[in-house]
C-alpha cells in the first residue's frame, strides 16, 4: 500500500492543476507523519537547481503541522517561514521585479529603490509570501505542493480551517496533501461540517496501517541490544506489538528504546553468561507486553500473570497475552522477573540496580543446577541434561507417590511439571493418577490448615498467581480445591460466629448487624446464613450477663431477624430456631436478678415461643 500511495503522489504532481486534495489517514502512531516526510526527502533529493537568473525556485514540499494552531494566521506565519529559505536569486533587482508582479500594492518590502546599494535584496516578513503559492507568475517555478499534518489536532473548526485550505486547492496550481487520524476527527462535535467539506475537496484517499516490522529492525540496528537480537526474539517483538492492537508506532519504538536502557542496568556478568539471549528473549517478550499497556493507560497490565485456575471461563483477562506465553513455551515472569519491577522502570524511568541484579541472579537462567527446584528443572526440560531431569522427575513423583507436599501451590506447580513431562514423551504414566493422588494430598492439608483456623493459609488456596493455561487438564484438582476453599471459609466463619454469641456482651450486641457484617468474610451473605452458632447453654449464660439495655437488644435482634415473612420463606432458619429453642430452655431455669432483667428475659422467652409456632405452621 505504501509503495501504491508514493507512485499516486507521483502522478498527483505531476498533475497541471488536479483541484482536489488527497487525504492519508491512519490512527495515531501508524507512522503516517514518518511516510510523508520519507516521500519529503524523496522528493527534494530529485530536484535539479537550475542555474537560472530571472527565476525564484520553490526547491522542495511545504511541511506544516496542525497541531496546537487555534488561529489562521499561526498556520500563515508557520507556511511563511517554510517558503522564506526557498527562495533565491542572483540580483535582488529581479527579487523587486518578480515580487513586484506577483504580490499586492499594498505590500510593504525593504528592498533598495534608490539603488544606493544599502539592504539591497532583504526581504522582511510583511511581505505576503502566501502570494507565491496562490498567484501564477512565470517568474516563480517549483511544483506547489503543500503537507497539512495533524489535520485533526487543529483547535480550529472544520469550516474555519477547511476554508483556508481550500484557498490552495480551489484558486492556485498546489498540490494538497492532508493527512489525519480521520476516526478522531469524525469525532469532534461538527464532524456532519467535515464529512460535507471533505466531499467537496478531498478527491483521493488512502488509508495508512502500521508497519512495525521494518520500524523494528531499524530501531533494533541503532541500540546497543542489536547484539542480543535474533530470529526468535524479532518474532516476539512483532507478535507481541500485533497481539496488543495498539497500532502506535512511537509506542513501540519508545519501548523497544527502553528495553535497550534496562538492559544497560543488568550487571556484566549476566550479559555475558551463555543464557543471556534466551533470557533476553523472554525478558523482551514481558517488557514489551508491560511498556506496550502501561504507556497507554493500562496500569494493571503488570497483574496479568496472576492466573486463577479456578476460573475455568475463557475471557479471562489478557488472555491473548497469557496464551502466547504458553504457546511459546516462555518462562512465566515469577521465574524471570517481578513484572511491577518493569513497570516502575518504565512509570520511572529509572530502577534499583542492585535490586534488579540481586531478583536476575535468582532466575532460572542463571541459578546454578543445584540451586533449581526440582519442578523447575522438570518445567523447562529442553534447558536440562538427562540426568538432572530424570533426578528431578523422580523426586517429584515421589513427593506426589508419599504426599510430602505441603504447600497447595507448590502441588500445582509440580502437576504442570509431570504434566509438561508427559506432553512432550519424557514420562509415560496418566495425568488422572497424579490428580486423583492431589486431590487426597490437598484434602489432608486442608483438614490440617482448619486445625490452625488461619484465613491466610486457607486463602493461599485461591489468591496464588498460577502460571500455566492447564485448565482442561488440571480442572479435577482446580475445582476440588475451589470447593474445599468454600468449605474452609465457611467452616472458619462458623468458628468466629460462635466466638462471637458465646463471648456476648453489652457493646456486641448493640449493633449486632453491623458487628457480624465486619465480623464475616465479604463472600459469605449476611442474610443466607445461619447466625446463631453456638453452645445454647454458653449462650443463656451471657444473655443473662447482659445490662437490661443489653437484652432490650437481644430481643431487638431476634425481632428483627426472624420475623413472620422471613420465617415463612427462608427454610435457611431452621438451625437458628432448633439454637433459640434450647436456649429457651436455659433461661427459663436461670434466675436473672432484679425485675426489669426478670420481665425482658420473659419477654424473649415470650418471643421465642412465638417464632417457634410460626415456624411449625408455615406453609
Amino acid at each position: 500500500m505504501r509503495d501504491y500511495i508514493k507512485e499516486y503522489l507521483k502522478d498527483y504532481f505531476n498533475t497541471e492543476n488536479p483541484n482536489f486534495a488527497v487525504l492519508i489517514k491512519g490512527k495515531w502512531g501508524c507512522g503516517k507523519t514518518y511516510f510523508i516526510k520519507e516521500i519529503i526527502q524523496e522528493y527534494e533529493s530529485t530536484i535539479i537547481q537550475e542555474d537560472e537568473t530571472d527565476t525564484i525556485k520553490i526547491s522542495k514540499p511545504i511541511y506544516v503541522s496542525l497541531f496546537g494552531h487555534k488561529s489562521i494566521n499561526g498556520i500563515t506565519n508557520e507556511i511563511k517561514k517554510q517558503i522564506s529559505p526557498f527562495l533565491y536569486s542572483k540580483k535582488a533587482k529581479l527579487l523587486k521585479e518578480i515580487l513586484r508582479s506577483s504580490l499586492k500594492a499594498t505590500i510593504r518590502f525593504n528592498i533598495d529603490y534608490d539603488k544606493d546599494g544599502e539592504n539591497d535584496g532583504v526581504v522582511s516578513y510583511d511581505i505576503d509570501f502566501l502570494d507565491i503559492l496562490l498567484k501564477e507568475n512565470k517568474k516563480i517555478k517549483g511544483k506547489k505542493i503543500i503537507f497539512f499534518d495533524d489535520l485533526e489536532r487543529s483547535s480550529l473548526e472544520s469550516e474555519q480551517l477547511f476554508g483556508f485550505i481550500n484557498q490552495f486547492i480551489e484558486h492556485s496550481t498546489c498540490r494538497v496533501i492532508l493527512i489525519a487520524n480521520e476516526d478522531w476527527l469524525k469525532d469532534k462535535k461538527e464532524n456532519e461540517a467535515y464529512l460535507k467539506i471533505k466531499e467537496k475537496i478531498i478527491g483521493q484517499t488512502f488509508s495508512l496501517e502500521a508497519q512495525p516490522d521494518t520500524l523494528i529492525k531499524e530501531t533494533l540496528n541503532s541500540l546497543s541490544i542489536d547484539k542480543y537480537v535474533d530470529a526468535l526474539s524479532l518474532q516476539y517483538i512483532e507478535d507481541i506489538f500485533n497481539i496488543s492492537k495498539k497500532e502506535n508506532l512511537r509506542v513501540l519504538k519508545s519501548s523497544l528504546i527502553n528495553i535497550d536502557r534496562f538492559i544497560k542496568n543488568i550487571d556484566i556478568k549476566y550479559r555475558n553468561h551463555d543464557k543471556f539471549v534466551s533470557f533476553f528473549n523472554a525478558i523482551t517478550c514481558y517488557f514489551l507486553i508491560i511498556s506496550l499497556e502501561t504507556n497507554t493507560g493500562n496500569l494493571d497490565i503488570d497483574t496479568f500473570q496472576d492466573f486463577m485456575p479456578f476460573n475455568n471461563e475463557e475471557d479471562y483477562t489478557f488472555k491473548e497475552y497469557k496464551d502466547y506465553i504458553n504457546r511459546k513455551r516462555i518462562p512465566h515472569s515469577n521465574q524471570i522477573l517481578s513484572l511491577n519491577i518493569i513497570q516502575n522502570f518504565i512509570l520511572n524511568g529509572g530502577i534499583n540496580v542492585e535490586e534488579l541484579n540481586n531478583e536476575i541472579g535468582n532466575n532460572i537462567f542463571f541459578k546454578k543446577e543445584n540451586e533449581l527446584k526440582p519442578w523447575e528443572v522438570v518445567t523447562y526440560w529442553h534447558q536440562s541434561d538427562d540426568k538432572l531431569f530424570e533426578d528431578s522427575l523422580s523426586s517429584l513423583v515421589q513427593k506426589i507417590e508419599r504426599g510430602q507436599i505441603d504447600n497447595y501451590e507448590e502441588l500445582l506447580y509440580i502437576n504442570d511439571a509431570i504434566f509438561r513431562a508427559i506432553d512432550v514423551g519424557l514420562h509415560n504414566q496418566k495425568k488422572d493418577y497424579y490428580l486423583k493422588k492431589s486431590i487426597s494430598i490437598a484434602r489432608n492439608m486442608l483438614i490440617k490448615d482448619l486445625n490452625k483456623t488461619s484465613k491466610s493459609k486457607i486463602n493461599s488456596i485461591w489468591s496464588f498467581g498460577f502460571p500455566f493455561n492447564r485448565i482442561a487438564e488440571l480442572g479435577k484438582l482446580a475445582d476440588e480445591l475451589k470447593t474445599m476453599r468454600k468449605e474452609a471459609v465457611y467452616a472458619l466463619n462458623i468458628k468466629k460466629l460462635e466466638e462471637y454469641w458465646e463471648n456476648l456482651d453489652d457493646l456486641k450486641i448493640r449493633d449486632v448487624d453491623t458487628y457480624i457484617l465486619k465480623l464475616l468474610d465479604r463472600e459469605i451473605r449476611y442474610d443466607s446464613i445461619n447466625l446463631l452458632h453456638c453452645t445454647p447453654s454458653k449462650l443463656s449464660t451471657k444473655i443473662i450477663e447482659l445490662s437490661n439495655t443489653g437484652l432490650n437488644d437481644f430481643l431487638a435482634f431476634i425481632n428483627d431477624r426472624y420475623n413472620r415473612q422471613a420465617l415463612s420463606e427462608m427454610d435457611k432458619h431452621k438451625k437458628d430456631i432448633n439454637i433459640l429453642v434450647s436456649l429457651r430452655g436455659h433461661l427459663q431455669k436461670d434466675k436473672p436478678n432484679g425485675k426489669i432483667k426478670s420481665i425482658l428475659i420473659q419477654s424473649i422467652i415470650i418471643k421465642i415461643n412465638e417464632l417457634e409456632n410460626i415456624w411449625k405452621n408455615r406453609p
